[in-house]
Protein backbone atom coordinates (compact mmCIF):
# COMPACT_ATOMS: atom_id res chain seq x y z
CA UNK A 1 0.00 0.00 0.00
CA UNK A 2 2.93 2.34 0.66
CA UNK A 3 3.76 2.22 -3.04
CA UNK A 4 0.36 3.74 -3.76
CA UNK A 5 0.29 6.41 -1.05
CA UNK A 6 3.30 8.13 -2.60
CA UNK A 7 1.02 9.46 -5.32
CA UNK A 8 -2.32 8.94 -3.55
CA UNK A 9 -1.83 10.26 0.00
CA UNK A 10 -5.64 10.52 0.13
CA UNK A 11 -8.26 9.03 -2.14
CA UNK A 12 -10.38 11.27 -4.34
CA UNK A 13 -13.01 13.04 -2.26
CA UNK A 14 -11.25 12.41 1.08
CA UNK A 15 -9.11 14.54 3.37
CA UNK A 16 -7.94 11.73 5.68
CA UNK A 17 -4.75 9.91 4.59
CA UNK A 18 -5.26 7.22 7.24
CA UNK A 19 -8.92 6.37 6.64
CA UNK A 20 -8.33 2.94 5.06
CA UNK A 21 -5.93 1.99 7.87
CA UNK A 22 -8.88 2.31 10.27
CA UNK A 23 -10.84 -0.53 8.60
CA UNK A 24 -10.94 -4.25 9.37
CA UNK A 25 -9.72 -4.99 5.82
CA UNK A 26 -6.41 -3.24 6.50
CA UNK A 27 -5.67 -5.51 9.48
CA UNK A 28 -7.18 -8.91 8.61
CA UNK A 29 -3.96 -10.97 8.90
CA UNK A 30 -2.70 -8.94 11.85
CA UNK A 31 -5.92 -9.57 13.81
CA UNK A 32 -5.69 -13.33 13.36
CA UNK A 33 -1.94 -13.88 13.77
CA UNK A 34 -2.05 -11.66 16.88
CA UNK A 35 -4.61 -14.01 18.39
CA UNK A 36 -7.45 -11.51 18.66
CA UNK A 37 -9.77 -13.95 16.90
CA UNK A 38 -8.46 -16.99 18.82
CA UNK A 39 -5.00 -18.32 19.69
CA UNK A 40 -5.52 -21.79 18.24
CA UNK A 41 -5.46 -21.86 14.40
CA UNK A 42 -7.58 -25.02 14.30
CA UNK A 43 -10.30 -23.60 16.54
CA UNK A 44 -10.31 -20.19 14.87
CA UNK A 45 -10.41 -21.87 11.43
CA UNK A 46 -7.65 -19.57 10.19
CA UNK A 47 -4.91 -20.99 7.99
CA UNK A 48 -2.55 -19.98 5.20
CA UNK A 49 -5.34 -20.81 2.76
CA UNK A 50 -6.99 -17.59 3.94
CA UNK A 51 -4.04 -15.61 2.56
CA UNK A 52 -5.50 -15.83 -0.94
CA UNK A 53 -7.83 -12.98 0.06
CA UNK A 54 -6.07 -11.52 3.09
CA UNK A 55 -2.72 -10.73 1.44
CA UNK A 56 -1.61 -9.02 -1.77
CA UNK A 57 -0.71 -11.08 -4.83
CA UNK A 58 -0.89 -14.50 -3.20
CA UNK A 59 -0.32 -16.27 -6.49
CA UNK A 60 0.53 -19.99 -6.59
CA UNK A 61 0.57 -20.43 -10.37
CA UNK A 62 3.56 -22.32 -11.88
CA UNK A 63 5.34 -19.14 -12.94
CA UNK A 64 5.50 -18.13 -9.29
CA UNK A 65 6.24 -21.57 -7.91
CA UNK A 66 9.21 -22.09 -10.23
CA UNK A 67 10.91 -19.05 -8.82
CA UNK A 68 10.18 -16.26 -11.27
CA UNK A 69 7.93 -14.58 -8.68
CA UNK A 70 5.46 -11.75 -8.98
CA UNK A 71 6.44 -9.70 -5.95
CA UNK A 72 3.27 -10.87 -4.21
CA UNK A 73 2.71 -12.50 -0.86
CA UNK A 74 3.35 -16.13 -1.79
CA UNK A 75 6.60 -15.34 -3.61
CA UNK A 76 7.81 -13.15 -0.72
CA UNK A 77 6.81 -15.72 1.92
CA UNK A 78 8.60 -18.49 0.01
CA UNK A 79 11.78 -16.55 -0.64
CA UNK A 80 12.02 -15.57 3.05
CA UNK A 81 11.32 -19.09 4.31
CA UNK A 82 8.56 -17.86 6.60
CA UNK A 83 6.27 -20.57 7.96
CA UNK A 84 2.67 -20.19 9.05
CA UNK A 85 2.60 -20.27 12.87
CA UNK A 86 1.09 -23.07 14.97
CA UNK A 87 -0.24 -20.63 17.57
CA UNK A 88 -1.32 -16.99 17.45
CA UNK A 89 -0.32 -14.09 19.73
CA UNK A 90 0.85 -10.46 19.45
CA UNK A 91 4.44 -11.67 19.85
CA UNK A 92 4.02 -14.13 16.98
CA UNK A 93 2.82 -11.36 14.68
CA UNK A 94 5.55 -8.97 15.82
CA UNK A 95 8.18 -11.58 14.88
CA UNK A 96 7.05 -11.77 11.23
CA UNK A 97 9.77 -10.24 8.99
CA UNK A 98 8.81 -6.75 7.82
CA UNK A 99 9.22 -7.72 4.16
CA UNK A 100 6.61 -10.42 4.66
CA UNK A 101 4.34 -8.15 6.71
CA UNK A 102 4.38 -5.70 3.82
CA UNK A 103 2.30 -8.17 1.80
CA UNK A 104 -0.19 -8.87 4.60
CA UNK A 105 -3.76 -7.60 4.87
CA UNK A 106 -6.11 -6.26 2.21
CA UNK A 107 -4.43 -3.40 0.35
CA UNK A 108 -5.06 -1.11 -2.62
CA UNK A 109 -3.98 -3.65 -5.24
CA UNK A 110 -6.22 -6.32 -3.70
CA UNK A 111 -9.21 -4.56 -5.25
CA UNK A 112 -7.75 -2.21 -7.85
CA UNK A 113 -5.46 -4.83 -9.37
CA UNK A 114 -1.67 -4.86 -10.00
CA UNK A 115 -0.27 -1.35 -10.30
CA UNK A 116 3.17 -2.14 -11.68
CA UNK A 117 2.28 -0.69 -15.08
CA UNK A 118 -0.07 2.00 -13.77
CA UNK A 119 2.28 5.01 -13.51
CA UNK A 120 -0.65 7.41 -13.47
CA UNK A 121 -2.40 5.86 -16.48
CA UNK A 122 -6.04 5.47 -15.38
CA UNK A 123 -6.60 2.84 -18.04
CA UNK A 124 -4.09 0.53 -16.33
CA UNK A 125 -5.69 0.39 -12.92
CA UNK A 126 -9.08 -0.98 -11.90
CA UNK A 127 -11.79 1.34 -10.61
CA UNK A 128 -15.37 0.19 -10.89
CA UNK A 129 -18.54 -0.81 -9.05
CA UNK A 130 -18.57 -4.37 -10.39
CA UNK A 131 -19.97 -6.89 -7.92
CA UNK A 132 -17.28 -9.32 -9.10
CA UNK A 133 -14.58 -7.16 -7.49
CA UNK A 134 -15.92 -7.89 -4.02
CA UNK A 135 -17.10 -11.32 -5.11
CA UNK A 136 -13.53 -12.49 -5.65
CA UNK A 137 -13.38 -12.95 -1.87
CA UNK A 138 -16.87 -12.33 -0.51
CA UNK A 139 -18.39 -15.10 -2.56
CA UNK A 140 -21.74 -15.65 -0.82
CA UNK A 141 -22.95 -12.04 -0.71
CA UNK A 142 -22.60 -11.39 -4.47
CA UNK A 143 -24.26 -14.75 -5.16
CA UNK A 144 -27.15 -13.59 -2.99
CA UNK A 145 -27.17 -10.19 -4.68
CA UNK A 146 -27.79 -11.86 -8.03
CA UNK A 147 -30.97 -13.30 -6.51
CA UNK A 148 -32.16 -9.91 -5.24
CA UNK A 149 -33.66 -8.85 -8.58
CA UNK A 150 -34.57 -5.33 -7.47
CA UNK A 151 -31.10 -3.79 -7.34
CA UNK A 152 -30.25 -4.02 -11.02
CA UNK A 153 -30.64 -1.02 -13.38
CA UNK A 154 -34.42 -1.05 -13.37
CA UNK A 155 -37.00 0.03 -15.93
CA UNK A 156 -39.79 2.41 -14.92
CA UNK A 157 -43.16 0.72 -14.38
CA UNK A 158 -44.94 3.81 -15.66
CA UNK A 159 -43.34 4.60 -19.00
CA UNK A 160 -40.61 2.04 -19.73
CA UNK A 161 -37.67 4.46 -19.37
CA UNK A 162 -34.47 3.62 -17.49
CA UNK A 163 -34.35 5.88 -14.39
CA UNK A 164 -30.63 5.12 -14.04
CA UNK A 165 -30.03 7.26 -17.12
CA UNK A 166 -31.93 10.27 -15.72
CA UNK A 167 -29.94 12.52 -13.36
CA UNK A 168 -32.87 13.16 -11.05
CA UNK A 169 -33.50 9.43 -10.67
CA UNK A 170 -29.96 8.05 -10.75
CA UNK A 171 -29.43 8.60 -7.02
CA UNK A 172 -31.44 5.45 -6.38
CA UNK A 173 -31.21 3.63 -9.72
CA UNK A 174 -27.48 3.91 -10.42
CA UNK A 175 -24.50 2.94 -8.24
CA UNK A 176 -22.32 6.05 -8.72
CA UNK A 177 -25.50 8.15 -8.59
CA UNK A 178 -26.29 6.85 -5.10
CA UNK A 179 -22.76 7.59 -3.92
CA UNK A 180 -23.01 11.15 -5.27
CA UNK A 181 -26.38 11.57 -3.56
CA UNK A 182 -25.31 10.48 -0.08
CA UNK A 183 -22.03 12.39 -0.33
CA UNK A 184 -24.05 15.54 -1.03
CA UNK A 185 -25.88 15.21 2.30
CA UNK A 186 -24.59 17.25 5.27
CA UNK A 187 -22.17 15.34 7.49
CA UNK A 188 -24.21 16.01 10.63
CA UNK A 189 -27.78 16.91 11.52
CA UNK A 190 -31.04 15.92 9.89
CA UNK A 191 -30.90 14.81 6.27
CA UNK A 192 -33.74 16.47 4.40
CA UNK A 193 -35.32 14.83 1.37
CA UNK A 194 -36.81 17.82 -0.42
CA UNK A 195 -36.45 16.98 -4.09
CA UNK A 196 -35.71 14.06 -6.40
CA UNK A 197 -33.77 16.33 -8.78
CA UNK A 198 -29.99 16.59 -8.91
CA UNK A 199 -28.60 17.48 -12.31
CA UNK A 200 -24.97 16.74 -11.40
CA UNK A 201 -25.40 13.07 -10.47
CA UNK A 202 -23.71 10.44 -12.65
CA UNK A 203 -26.00 8.51 -14.95
CA UNK A 204 -25.65 5.19 -16.74
CA UNK A 205 -26.63 1.58 -16.24
CA UNK A 206 -24.38 0.66 -13.29
CA UNK A 207 -26.61 -1.27 -10.87
CA UNK A 208 -26.79 -0.97 -7.10
CA UNK A 209 -23.83 -3.18 -6.14
CA UNK A 210 -21.68 -3.83 -3.04
CA UNK A 211 -19.62 -0.65 -3.41
CA UNK A 212 -22.78 1.41 -3.81
CA UNK A 213 -23.91 0.84 -0.24
CA UNK A 214 -20.57 -0.05 1.38
CA UNK A 215 -17.55 2.27 1.25
CA UNK A 216 -14.47 0.06 0.69
CA UNK A 217 -12.16 2.75 2.01
CA UNK A 218 -13.47 3.90 5.37
CA UNK A 219 -15.38 3.11 8.54
CA UNK A 220 -16.87 5.15 11.36
CA UNK A 221 -15.59 2.60 13.89
CA UNK A 222 -11.80 2.71 13.68
CA UNK A 223 -9.99 -0.49 14.71
CA UNK A 224 -6.79 1.44 15.47
CA UNK A 225 -5.85 4.11 17.99
CA UNK A 226 -4.32 7.49 17.28
CA UNK A 227 -0.92 5.87 16.79
CA UNK A 228 -2.23 3.37 14.23
CA UNK A 229 -2.05 0.42 16.65
CA UNK A 230 -4.86 -2.16 16.78
CA UNK A 231 -7.40 -1.62 19.54
CA UNK A 232 -7.83 -5.09 21.10
CA UNK A 233 -11.51 -4.52 21.95
CA UNK A 234 -12.22 -3.69 18.31
CA UNK A 235 -10.05 -6.47 16.91
CA UNK A 236 -12.02 -9.09 18.83
CA UNK A 237 -15.45 -7.94 17.61
CA UNK A 238 -17.10 -10.86 15.75
CA UNK A 239 -17.39 -10.43 12.01
CA UNK A 240 -21.19 -10.39 12.22
CA UNK A 241 -21.05 -7.38 14.55
CA UNK A 242 -18.64 -5.07 12.78
CA UNK A 243 -20.61 -1.99 13.77
CA UNK A 244 -21.39 0.25 10.79
CA UNK A 245 -20.30 -2.43 8.26
CA UNK A 246 -18.66 0.42 6.31
CA UNK A 247 -22.02 1.62 5.04
CA UNK A 248 -21.85 4.96 3.27
CA UNK A 249 -25.08 6.12 4.93
CA UNK A 250 -25.57 4.98 8.52
CA UNK A 251 -27.86 5.86 11.44
CA UNK A 252 -28.91 9.31 10.27
CA UNK A 253 -32.02 11.23 11.27
CA UNK A 254 -34.13 11.65 8.13
CA UNK A 255 -36.78 14.21 7.23
CA UNK A 256 -39.19 12.59 4.82
CA UNK A 257 -40.84 14.46 1.96
CA UNK A 258 -43.88 15.46 4.05
CA UNK A 259 -41.75 16.85 6.91
CA UNK A 260 -41.88 13.82 9.22
CA UNK A 261 -38.52 13.24 10.96
CA UNK A 262 -37.55 9.62 11.69
CA UNK A 263 -34.73 8.63 14.03
CA UNK A 264 -32.85 5.51 15.13
CA UNK A 265 -32.39 4.35 11.54
CA UNK A 266 -29.14 2.40 12.12
CA UNK A 267 -28.09 0.18 9.21
CA UNK A 268 -31.52 0.73 7.64
CA UNK A 269 -30.66 4.37 6.83
CA UNK A 270 -29.09 3.03 3.63
CA UNK A 271 -32.39 1.39 2.67
CA UNK A 272 -34.45 4.42 3.68
CA UNK A 273 -32.38 6.75 1.51
CA UNK A 274 -34.23 5.29 -1.47
CA UNK A 275 -37.22 3.29 -0.26
CA UNK A 276 -39.24 6.42 0.56
CA UNK A 277 -41.91 8.62 -0.99
CA UNK A 278 -40.90 11.29 -3.50
CA UNK A 279 -44.21 13.17 -3.30
CA UNK A 280 -46.16 14.43 -0.31
CA UNK A 281 -49.84 13.87 0.43
CA UNK A 282 -49.73 17.21 2.26
CA UNK A 283 -48.76 19.15 -0.86
CA UNK A 284 -51.54 20.51 -3.06
CA UNK A 285 -49.12 20.19 -5.99
CA UNK A 286 -48.89 16.44 -5.34
CA UNK A 287 -52.45 15.78 -4.15
CA UNK A 288 -54.63 18.44 -5.85
CA UNK A 289 -57.81 19.82 -4.28
CA UNK A 290 -59.67 20.22 -7.58
CA UNK A 291 -60.75 17.74 -10.25
CA UNK A 292 -57.99 17.38 -12.84
CA UNK A 293 -58.61 18.36 -16.46
CA UNK A 294 -55.09 17.58 -17.74
CA UNK A 295 -52.73 14.63 -17.41
CA UNK A 296 -51.67 14.63 -13.74
CA UNK A 297 -49.37 11.95 -12.31
CA UNK A 298 -50.62 11.10 -8.83
CA UNK A 299 -48.92 8.99 -6.17
CA UNK A 300 -46.09 8.87 -3.66
CA UNK A 301 -43.75 7.19 -6.21
CA UNK A 302 -43.34 3.43 -5.81
CA UNK A 303 -40.89 2.61 -2.96
CA UNK A 304 -42.90 3.98 -0.02
CA UNK A 305 -41.75 1.42 2.58
CA UNK A 306 -40.10 3.92 4.95
CA UNK A 307 -43.21 6.12 5.04
CA UNK A 308 -45.49 3.14 5.59
CA UNK A 309 -43.25 1.66 8.30
CA UNK A 310 -43.40 4.92 10.27
CA UNK A 311 -47.11 5.50 9.54
CA UNK A 312 -46.96 8.71 7.55
CA UNK A 313 -47.72 10.29 4.15
CA UNK A 314 -51.03 8.61 3.51
CA UNK A 315 -53.87 10.86 2.32
CA UNK A 316 -55.54 11.12 5.72
CA UNK A 317 -59.04 12.39 6.55
CA UNK A 318 -58.22 14.62 9.53
CA UNK A 319 -58.86 11.96 12.19
CA UNK A 320 -56.22 10.32 14.39
CA UNK A 321 -54.11 7.52 12.86
CA UNK A 322 -51.85 5.01 14.56
CA UNK A 323 -49.05 2.57 13.83
CA UNK A 324 -48.31 -1.04 14.67
CA UNK A 325 -45.67 -1.96 17.24
CA UNK A 326 -43.13 -2.59 14.45
CA UNK A 327 -42.31 1.13 14.37
CA UNK A 328 -40.67 0.99 17.79
CA UNK A 329 -40.17 -2.73 18.48
CA UNK A 330 -38.17 -3.63 15.36
CA UNK A 331 -34.93 -1.98 16.39
CA UNK A 332 -32.94 -2.54 13.18
CA UNK A 333 -35.93 -1.68 10.99
CA UNK A 334 -35.53 -3.01 7.40
CA UNK A 335 -32.41 -5.11 7.95
CA UNK A 336 -33.72 -6.93 11.02
CA UNK A 337 -36.26 -8.84 8.93
CA UNK A 338 -35.09 -8.61 5.31
CA UNK A 339 -31.47 -9.60 6.06
CA UNK A 340 -32.02 -12.16 8.81
CA UNK A 341 -30.14 -15.39 8.12
CA UNK A 342 -30.80 -18.99 9.19
CA UNK A 343 -29.36 -19.70 12.66
CA UNK A 344 -27.35 -22.64 11.30
CA UNK A 345 -25.81 -20.79 8.35
CA UNK A 346 -22.15 -21.60 7.77
CA UNK A 347 -19.54 -19.24 6.25
CA UNK A 348 -19.84 -19.34 2.49
CA UNK A 349 -23.43 -20.61 2.45
CA UNK A 350 -25.61 -18.74 -0.05
CA UNK A 351 -28.99 -17.65 1.27
CA UNK A 352 -32.07 -18.24 -0.86
CA UNK A 353 -33.83 -15.55 1.18
CA UNK A 354 -32.65 -13.00 3.71
CA UNK A 355 -29.02 -11.87 3.73
CA UNK A 356 -28.08 -9.90 0.62
CA UNK A 357 -31.06 -11.26 -1.29
CA UNK A 358 -33.31 -9.10 0.93
CA UNK A 359 -36.02 -11.53 -0.13
CA UNK A 360 -38.76 -12.75 2.18
CA UNK A 361 -39.65 -15.86 0.14
CA UNK A 362 -37.78 -18.71 -1.53
CA UNK A 363 -38.16 -19.41 -5.23
CA UNK A 364 -40.95 -21.87 -4.41
CA UNK A 365 -42.73 -19.09 -2.44
CA UNK A 366 -41.89 -20.60 0.97
CA UNK A 367 -41.92 -17.62 3.37
CA UNK A 368 -39.09 -16.69 5.73
CA UNK A 369 -41.64 -16.06 8.47
CA UNK A 370 -40.27 -18.46 11.10
CA UNK A 371 -36.79 -16.91 11.04
CA UNK A 372 -37.72 -13.29 10.29
CA UNK A 373 -40.77 -12.98 12.54
CA UNK A 374 -40.62 -15.95 14.91
CA UNK A 375 -38.59 -14.10 17.51
CA UNK A 376 -41.64 -11.97 18.31
CA UNK A 377 -44.64 -13.74 16.77
CA UNK A 378 -46.05 -17.24 16.96
CA UNK A 379 -48.61 -18.96 14.81
CA UNK A 380 -51.79 -20.71 15.90
CA UNK A 381 -51.59 -22.64 19.19
CA UNK A 382 -48.15 -21.10 19.81
CA UNK A 383 -46.60 -23.07 16.96
CA UNK A 384 -43.77 -21.42 14.97
CA UNK A 385 -45.11 -18.76 12.61
CA UNK A 386 -45.18 -20.31 9.14
CA UNK A 387 -46.71 -17.43 7.16
CA UNK A 388 -46.62 -13.66 7.02
CA UNK A 389 -50.43 -13.75 6.89
CA UNK A 390 -50.63 -13.77 10.68
CA UNK A 391 -54.12 -13.97 12.16
CA UNK A 392 -55.69 -10.54 12.53
CA UNK A 393 -57.54 -9.23 15.58
CA UNK A 394 -60.66 -8.12 13.72
CA UNK A 395 -62.79 -8.51 10.61
CA UNK A 396 -61.43 -5.44 8.89
CA UNK A 397 -62.95 -6.07 5.43
CA UNK A 398 -66.40 -7.08 6.70
CA UNK A 399 -66.66 -10.47 5.01
CA UNK A 400 -67.79 -12.17 8.22
CA UNK A 401 -64.44 -13.84 8.96
CA UNK A 402 -61.39 -12.88 11.02
CA UNK A 403 -58.54 -13.81 8.65
CA UNK A 404 -54.84 -13.18 8.26
CA UNK A 405 -53.68 -9.56 8.13
CA UNK A 406 -52.60 -9.83 4.51
CA UNK A 407 -55.89 -11.48 3.55
CA UNK A 408 -57.85 -8.71 5.31
CA UNK A 409 -55.77 -6.04 3.52
CA UNK A 410 -56.32 -7.75 0.16
CA UNK A 411 -60.05 -7.73 0.85
CA UNK A 412 -60.00 -4.02 1.68
CA UNK A 413 -58.01 -3.26 -1.47
CA UNK A 414 -60.66 -5.06 -3.54
CA UNK A 415 -63.49 -3.18 -1.81
CA UNK A 416 -61.78 0.17 -2.40
CA UNK A 417 -61.02 -0.72 -6.02
CA UNK A 418 -64.67 -1.60 -6.62
CA UNK A 419 -65.94 1.57 -4.91
CA UNK A 420 -63.66 3.73 -7.06
CA UNK A 421 -64.64 1.92 -10.25
CA UNK A 422 -68.33 2.47 -9.51
CA UNK A 423 -67.94 6.17 -8.72
CA UNK A 424 -65.31 7.33 -11.21
CA UNK A 425 -66.37 9.19 -14.34
CA UNK A 426 -66.11 7.83 -17.87
CA UNK A 427 -64.58 10.43 -20.20
CA UNK A 428 -61.81 11.28 -22.64
CA UNK A 429 -58.30 11.63 -21.14
CA UNK A 430 -54.91 12.80 -22.33
CA UNK A 431 -52.49 10.05 -23.33
CA UNK A 432 -49.35 11.72 -21.94
CA UNK A 433 -48.18 14.67 -19.91
CA UNK A 434 -47.86 17.88 -21.94
CA UNK A 435 -49.67 16.60 -25.05
CA UNK A 436 -53.07 17.44 -26.49
CA UNK A 437 -53.71 13.93 -27.82
CA UNK A 438 -56.61 12.23 -26.07
CA UNK A 439 -58.07 8.73 -25.83
CA UNK A 440 -61.30 7.24 -24.58
CA UNK A 441 -63.85 7.48 -23.29
CA UNK A 442 -62.46 5.43 -20.37
CA UNK A 443 -63.24 4.87 -16.72
CA UNK A 444 -60.81 7.37 -15.17
CA UNK A 445 -60.03 5.11 -12.19
CA UNK A 446 -59.23 2.15 -14.44
CA UNK A 447 -57.09 4.48 -16.53
CA UNK A 448 -55.29 5.72 -13.40
CA UNK A 449 -54.27 2.21 -12.35
CA UNK A 450 -52.33 1.66 -15.57
CA UNK A 451 -51.02 5.20 -16.19
CA UNK A 452 -50.94 7.05 -12.82
CA UNK A 453 -52.92 9.77 -14.62
CA UNK A 454 -55.43 11.25 -12.13
CA UNK A 455 -57.26 13.20 -14.83
CA UNK A 456 -61.01 13.14 -14.18
CA UNK A 457 -60.77 12.01 -10.54
CA UNK A 458 -62.46 14.22 -7.93
CA UNK A 459 -60.45 15.42 -4.88
CA UNK A 460 -62.01 12.71 -2.68
CA UNK A 461 -61.34 10.06 -5.31
CA UNK A 462 -57.75 11.25 -5.59
CA UNK A 463 -57.24 10.74 -1.84
CA UNK A 464 -58.62 7.22 -2.07
CA UNK A 465 -56.53 6.56 -5.19
CA UNK A 466 -53.40 7.83 -3.43
CA UNK A 467 -53.99 5.46 -0.51
CA UNK A 468 -54.79 2.48 -2.74
CA UNK A 469 -51.54 3.03 -4.68
CA UNK A 470 -49.63 3.74 -1.43
CA UNK A 471 -50.59 0.34 0.00
CA UNK A 472 -49.97 -1.42 -3.34
CA UNK A 473 -46.50 0.10 -3.71
CA UNK A 474 -45.54 -0.76 -0.12
CA UNK A 475 -45.84 -4.41 -1.27
CA UNK A 476 -46.06 -5.90 2.23
CA UNK A 477 -49.88 -6.19 2.30
CA UNK A 478 -49.93 -4.74 5.81
CA UNK A 479 -46.91 -6.49 7.32
CA UNK A 480 -44.81 -3.32 7.60
CA UNK A 481 -47.51 -1.41 9.47
CA UNK A 482 -50.81 -3.26 9.77
CA UNK A 483 -52.66 -0.63 11.78
CA UNK A 484 -51.85 2.30 9.49
CA UNK A 485 -52.52 0.22 6.35
CA UNK A 486 -55.96 -0.88 7.53
CA UNK A 487 -56.90 2.59 8.74
CA UNK A 488 -55.96 4.16 5.40
CA UNK A 489 -58.02 1.66 3.43
CA UNK A 490 -61.07 1.63 5.70
CA UNK A 491 -61.22 5.42 5.93
CA UNK A 492 -60.65 5.83 2.20
CA UNK A 493 -63.70 3.62 1.66
CA UNK A 494 -65.62 5.77 4.13
CA UNK A 495 -64.52 8.96 2.32
CA UNK A 496 -66.03 7.59 -0.87
CA UNK A 497 -69.19 5.95 0.44
CA UNK A 498 -69.96 7.71 3.71
CA UNK A 499 -69.48 4.60 5.88
CA UNK A 500 -67.00 1.90 6.75
CA UNK A 501 -67.12 -1.36 4.76
CA UNK A 502 -70.40 -3.13 5.69
CA UNK A 503 -69.92 -5.58 8.55
CA UNK A 504 -66.33 -4.51 9.22
CA UNK A 505 -64.75 -3.65 12.56
CA UNK A 506 -63.48 -0.05 12.31
CA UNK A 507 -59.74 0.12 13.05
Amino acid sequence: MNNCTGCHPVRAGSTDPLEFNQTYHAHKVEMHLSGYRGANPALSHYSQACFKCHTVGYDRTPSVLNGTGNGGAFAVISSNNWSFPTTFSPAIYAAVPDVVKATFNVQCESCHGPAGNHNGNKQKIGKNFAVETCGACHSSQPAEWYRSQGHKAVVSEANGTKPSTIAGCSGCHNGPGFVAMVESFPATGIVTFTSASASNRPTGTTPITCATCHDPHKTRNSVVDGNGALIPAMATVPKSDERDKQLRFFDRDLQLINGTVVTGTGHAATCMACHRSRRSALSTADLPTTTQTVFKRLGAHYGVQTDMFFGTNGAEDGTSYGSSAHTTAVMDKCTQCHMVEPPNKRPGDVNEMGGHTWRMHKDDDTPNATVACGGCHTGSDNNPLATFDRRSTGDWDGNGKVEGIQTEVTGLMTLLDTALTQRAATQMVHVAQGTATMTGPVNVWTNYKSTENAEGLTPTQMKAAWNWAFVKDDKSEGVHNAKYTIQLLQRSYKMLTGSYPPGSTPR
